[in-house]
Order: C-alpha cells, then sequence, then structure tokens
C-alpha cells in the first residue's frame, strides 16, 4: 500500500514504522498534486537551509508580524517562500512578498489562487490559476491523543459523525483529526466569501470512502453561511495519512456549489 494511504492505525504502525514525518509529507504534496494535476504543490522542511534564509534575509514583514515571536516570523515566511516558488513553477515571474488582505486571507496575484499551512517547523502551498480552480484549500496536522480527542470531540463533532469513524474502524482519537483538519480545510475555503469565523458544528461531516491512495470525505453545511453557500451545500475533501501527519485538502472549480 502506498506510503500516504490513510488507514486505521492498527495498520499504520505496522505498515509505516519507520517512516519520518516529512518523507511522509512529500509524498502527500505529491499525491495532492497528481490528483489535480494544473496546481503546484511545494513543501519545506529546512528552514535553516542557505536557499531560504538568503532570500529571508531579503524580505520585510509585515507590521503586523514585526514584533511577533521569531518561530511566527519563520513560519510566516516560510510559507511565503513556498508559494513565490509554487507560482513561478506555474510561469507567474514574481518576485515580491505575497501581501496580506485586511482579514488575514493572502494576497495571491490576479488569476491565480492558493493555500498556505505550517505544522512544526514545516511549510507548505499549494497553488493554482483561477481558470483551473475558483478556490483551494490545505490543512496538515498531527493527530491527536486519546486525552486530547476526549476533551475536545464535544467541540468539535456530533455523535454521529464520530460513530462514522467508528464504523469504518478508526479509533476516535484518530477520527477526531480527519474531522477537525476537514473542517479547517472547509472553513479555509470559503474564508474569502465569509465576513464572520464559523463554529466547527456549523458543518457535518456526512460521508466517507476509503480509496486506494486516500480517504474522500463530504462535508455539508448545518447552516447558512453566505447567500450562496446556504444549508445543505456540499463540499468535497481529500486526506492523505501517515503514521506521523494528516493532509487535508479541498478545492472550489467555477461552478456554483449545487453543481459540484
Amino acid at each position: 500500500m502506498p506510503p500516504n494511504s490513510l488507514r486505521p492505525p492498527r495498520l499504520q504502525a505496522t505498515l509505516h514504522p519507520l517512516s519520518p514525518p516529512y518523507a511522509d509529507l512529500l509524498a502527500m504534496l505529491n499525491a495532492l498534486q497528481r490528483h489535480y494535476p494544473s496546481s503546484q504543490c511545494i513543501g519545506l522542511d529546512d528552514f535553516t537551509a542557505g536557499q531560504f534564509l538568503q532570500w529571508q534575509s531579503q524580505q520585510i514583514l509585515p507590521a503586523s508580524l514585526q514584533h511577533s515571536h521569531p518561530k511566527r516570523q519563520t513560519e510566516f515566511l516560510a510559507g511565503r517562500y513556498c508559494a513565490q516558488h509554487a507560482l513561478q513553477q506555474l510561469g507567474h515571474p514574481i518576485q515580491h512578498l505575497l501581501a496580506r488582505q485586511t482579514n488575514g486571507q493572502v494576497d495571491w496575484p490576479i488569476g491565480y489562487t492558493g493555500s498556505i499551512s505550517h505544522h512544526r517547523g514545516h511549510a507548505m502551498a499549494w497553488v493554482a490559476r483561477n481558470q483551473d480552480h475558483q478556490a483551494l484549500a490545505l490543512d496538515v496536522e498531527g493527530w491527536l491523543q486519546p486525552h486530547q480527542a476526549v476533551r475536545l470531540w464535544p467541540r468539535l463533532s456530533t455523535l454521529t459523525e464520530m460513530q462514522l469513524g467508528e464504523q469504518l474502524g478508526y479509533c476516535p482519537a484518530t477520527w477526531l483529526t480527519v474531522i477537525f483538519s476537514a473542517k479547517e480545510t472547509l472553513y479555509k475555503l470559503l474564508a474569502h466569501q465569509t465576513a464572520r469565523v464559523m463554529p466547527f458544528l456549523s458543518a457535518t461531516l456526512i460521508s466517507a470512502q476509503i480509496l486506494p491512495d486516500r480517504l474522500q470525505l463530504g462535508l455539508q453545511l448545518s447552516v447558512d453561511w453566505t447567500d450562496l453557500w446556504v444549508q445543505g451545500s456540499t463540499v468535497e475533501v481529500i486526506a492523505y495519512g501517515s503514521p506521523h501527519l494528516l493532509l487535508t485538502a479541498a478545492q472550489l472549480s467555477s461552478l456554483p456549489p449545487d453543481d459540484l
């Protein structure tokens, strides 16, 4: 089975006992790009690499980050570094640091869209042209531990959602990680259309299918998010897993929600 397949923990522990985290993440990013071949995925696992440090030294941070913790500043720049390289791979001649919009979203160049995520010293970006994708969203998480799941699940999911994972053979902590990351991806995907932060229970995981190389998830809005994204609208999220990490991703085409 491929290293980026998502299976219950009892199988993960058997199949991938020595997989290093970033080897897994790189494999998952490559799988995501194969699934959406018109897009570009770039990851950075070494914030001390000479090429990145040279680029970093030439950047001017936004005023809102100039007094932030150095770790936060480095993660921000590492994500922008990945995004810049992804845009260049798609043919955009960008040389400047991607700015932030007033709502905190990345100010992508006209004609492009993308998503940036960070996790424990890694940064990644997923970028595409608007002619291929209206919006992209990417999230990477470490697996929750059982004691964390016990504390968090009532705020993140419903009992019905948790039972869906049990039916597929996942332990509660693993499945809650899937739910959490999938909803994070959904919120990132629709953030440019919503003027407020939606609670986790404003969307419901209604379906899950284990495929050979990924987990395919269906999320449904439990309430109206916008005039366009109303209660009952659905979004497909795909997930790739390893013993260390979970990656979830979603995209919007140019079609309205009812036609996705």
